[in-house]
């Protein structure tokens, strides 16, 4: 045993000594610390500087909300393909347990029921070793929806430059991952645990609820071999919309609302903890909520 494993080891032996070696409980440590609130807001004041952006201005938006208060509403239209909020500051570190919580809301409008074009509204992103040559690549974790459905998709890559080499940036899980349909004009809520681990057999972790009910399990393999830590970003990123010669896209834009936003990190010991609920407040089957114009208030938080 090296020196640092050493320490690690005497730091846990507590702990260990109830279930045997330190060595064999190494595993099982993710959750021994007990859960942080890093972030959590209903949109509603006290959150501007929690936040940068990317892409087009968020707007506050009175309803539809979950909350009682307000919701962020995301909005792209050509040329503009993203209006996303961004933790930079707030990282995802390797080996740790991270949870995270929302309520989405997708309108039923023209624009949202294109076909073939996909939206991410919530991703974990890498952030690149620049110095060795590598440019930013697709998201770590991905949700999205497309033509009715909620999809997942995840990656990983323990070479040191994922932009080189066979098999660079690989699908850890089938492709399309399906969770479940889109509830159009109603809230759905996410529930998200994961833990990154980019080695080729690391201990790597990524589970989602939908609306209180599990939809994906995966352990293995998560994340890239960068230098820095991922972070995440949420909202609405739609990649066809960048194109204007797109006949698809001209003439209609995409929308996503957020409310209730959670991030912990370390242990949390339930789902129903941190779950929004917010799709109580819509009987199954009902017409969904009223969605009213988004008010004039922008959120002005460029950094």
């Amino acid at each position: 045993m090296g020196v640092r494993s050493w320490i690690a080891c005497n730091e846990k032996w507590r702990a260990a000594f109830a279930v045997g070696l330190c060595g064999a409980w190494s595993l099982q440590m993710h959750a021994a610390k007990a859960s942080q609130v890093i972030i959590q807001t209903n949109f509603q004041s006290g959150y501007e500087g929690m936040f940068s952006r990317q892409g087009r201005k968020p707007m506050v938006s009175a309803s539809p909300s979950c909350s009682g208060g307000a919701s962020v509403r995301f909005e792209v239209a050509v040329p503009s393909k993203r209006s996303e909020f961004v933790f930079r500051e707030n990282t995802v570190q390797y080996n740790q347990d991270y949870w995270f919580a929302f309520s989405v809301l997708i309108p039923g409008e023209p624009g949202n029921r294109k076909e073939n074009i996909s939206t991410v509204f919530f991703q974990l992103h890498g952030r690149p070793d620049k110095e060795l040559g590598e440019s930013y690549r697709g998201p770590i974790v991905g949700v999205t929806f497309k033509e009715g459905k909620i999809k997942l998709g995840l990656w990983a890559d323990s070479k040191p430059n994922s932009n080189k080499g066979k098999g660079a940036r690989h699908s850890v899980i089938p492709r399309p991952t399906i969770l479940g349909d889109v509830r159009e004009n109603s809230w759905m809520d996410f529930v998200i645990h994961m833990r990154v681990d980019y080695r080729q057999h690391g201990d790597g972790l990524f589970q989602i609820w939908v609306n209180g009910e599990k939809k994906y399990d995966y352990k293995g393999q998560l994340g890239y071999n960068d230098k820095k830590p991922p972070y995440i970003k949420f909202g609405n990123y739609t990649p066809k919309f960048n194109n204007m010669n797109n006949p698809e896209v001209v003439g209609v834009s995409r929308v996503v609302y957020y409310d209730n936003f959670t991030m912990l990190a370390g242990y949390n010991d339930s789902t129903a903890s941190i779950d929004p609920k917010c799709r109580n407040g819509v009987p199954e089957g009902g017409q969904g909520v009223d969605i009213k114009p988004p008010s004039k208030l922008e959120l002005n938080i460029v950094r």
